[in-house]
């Protein structure tokens, strides 16, 4: 982590500010600071870095705005990672790797529960996303994360006895 925030301090220190390399050191940080849970953290960094990456058009933020969305989650914020979890699933192209789209929408699945705004799409989308990370053998750590969620659920609890 002290290496991440170094080479930060460098970037702003050598690069224009708005630069896409900051962008992207702050957004590796706001995923370590997600694993380290500290996602106050996580949230500010991750939102830094979307807020240089959105001037971009032909940029798709997808990995940022999934950071924002499972940070506010975290943080007992579901209303609000839903919004910034709808923009990354629609920012996700035709040509993206499916299990990554998979992940992207299992998290709008679970803020859409958690916040109540829609159940029903939220379970189709955690289901339609277990059946691509239930059998990727390199997805263990995110198999486990949404196994761990889908637990605390009847409706989706079935869905991971294998």
């Amino acid at each position: 982590m002290r290496a991440a925030e170094h080479l930060l301090e460098i970037k702003r220190a050598t690069l224009p500010a708005g630069h896409r390399e900051i962008a992207h050191t702050l957004h590796l940080i706001g995923v370590f600071e997600i694993s380290m849970k500290r996602y106050a953290a996580a949230l500010d960094h991750a939102t830094q870095a979307y807020d240089i990456y959105k001037s971009d058009p032909k940029y798709r933020p997808y990995a940022e705005l999934l950071t924002i969305g499972q940070a506010l989650l975290a943080l007992g914020r579901p209303v609000e990672a839903a919004d910034r979890l709808e923009l990354a699933v629609a920012s996700l192209g035709a040509d993206e790797d499916p299990r990554q789209a998979a992940w992207i929408r299992s998290w709008l699945g679970r803020a859409l529960v958690e916040s109540t705004r829609d159940r029903a799409r939220g379970m189709q989308l955690v289901r339609d996303a277990w059946t691509v990370i239930a059998g990727e053998e390199q997805m263990e750590w995110e198999r486990k994360s949404l196994v761990a969620w889908m637990q605390r659920d009847p409706e989706t609890r079935a869905l991971t006895v294998r």
